[in-house]
């Protein structure tokens, strides 16, 4: 990522064409098979605060507000999306800063929202996308303007509940480490970006609970939930760590135990289909025969993953409780 950058989509936005499409202004739209399914929909709005429902992608709704609005900037989640960030930007508002706004307009499926320019904004990045120039926040900036909304509470998602952490902090902490392992954000410019705009406190408590390797959100969680049983017993937690049987690559761990020698892993909802839970069986077995005790939590069991972990630690360690 730079300043300059193109910002590449798989889809990009169309004009006039023949075609259906799912309007998100009076010059731009997107082929209705680009929009997001029905059930991530409703989904969405349920946990939007005025339950605005967001059917056309976080990254299409930013490139056509901005494009449309030259001299305006893109922030916060919006601006995640523009860079990439495969998580938590859909279903939110598309937020751009003006200089010139002198009345905030409230955002809808049809436009965004509109607040006047502060030094909120931070470093500014000119972007374009197929010949058209917009701009957005660089992406540190944009990432502390996220979790300003998350401090205030004013966007929020469900997550486990985990001791020592409230809720806040571990949505932030999920959201920095996605912001680290797919778009390479530093924690040192984080930090940087933070200064007069969060409690200092918080984010380094954020940030000191933050990680790299998280594939997912709920990998971050699942970290997170195995806190305390690591600090209890004294164990070494790893991630993305790589099993090998010979010269062959088993799998790549989620998390690992080192010392009782557990792997974790947490699957998603492809793990369901037929293809993926023929391969997972195997990989299973590989472990086993590796000396490896596989443990894999869905989104249905993952509150039960300290509990569970607890158990196989203490058994395979023989402690007496």
């Amino acid at each position: 990522m730079h300043d300059g950058m193109e910002v590449e989509v798989k889809s990009g936005l169309l004009g006039d064409i023949n075609l259906p499409l799912a309007q998100i202004t009076d010059r731009f739209g997107v082929l209705l098979r680009d929009v997001l399914p029905p059930e991530e929909v409703r989904a969405n709005a349920a946990r939007h605060p005025e339950r605005v429902a967001y059917p056309v992608r976080a990254v299409h709704r930013a490139l056509a507000f901005a494009i449309d609005r030259p001299g305006t900037v893109v922030v916060g989640f919006g601006a995640l999306a523009l860079y990439g960030l495969p998580f938590f930007v859909e279903g939110q508002d598309t937020v751009l800063m003006d200089k010139n706004c002198r009345e905030h307009q409230a955002a809808g499926a049809h436009r965004p929202s509109i607040v006047r320019q502060t030094g909120a904004v931070g470093e500014v990045w000119d972007l374009r996308h197929s010949g058209w120039k917009l701009r957005a926040s660089e992406p540190h900036a944009a990432l502390v303007q996220s979790l300003r909304l998350l401090w205030r509470e004013e966007v929020a998602w469900h997550v486990q509940a985990i001791e020592g952490l409230d809720r806040r902090t571990v949505r932030a902490i999920q959201l920095v480490d996605a912001s680290r392992r797919h778009l390479g954000l530093d924690p040192a410019r984080v930090l940087r970006a933070a200064r007069s705009q969060l409690n200092q406190r918080w984010i380094c408590d954020v940030l000191a609970h933050s990680s790299p390797y998280a594939d997912s959100p709920k990998e971050t969680e699942l970290r997170l939930l195995l806190g305390d049983v690591i600090q209890k017993y004294g164990l070494t937690l790893q991630e993305q760590v790589v099993v090998r049987r010979g010269k062959e690559i088993v799998t790549t761990l989620d998390l690992a135990i080192k010392e009782p020698r557990i792997g974790v892993m947490y699957d998603g909802a492809h793990h369901g289909e037929d293809r993926q839970w023929k391969k997972d069986a195997y990989i299973n077995s590989m472990l086993v025969a590796e000396q490896w005790a596989p443990l894999r939590f869905t989104s249905v069991s993952l509150a039960t993953a300290a509990a569970v972990v607890e158990e196989v630690v203490v058994k395979r360690l023989g402690i007496t409780l």
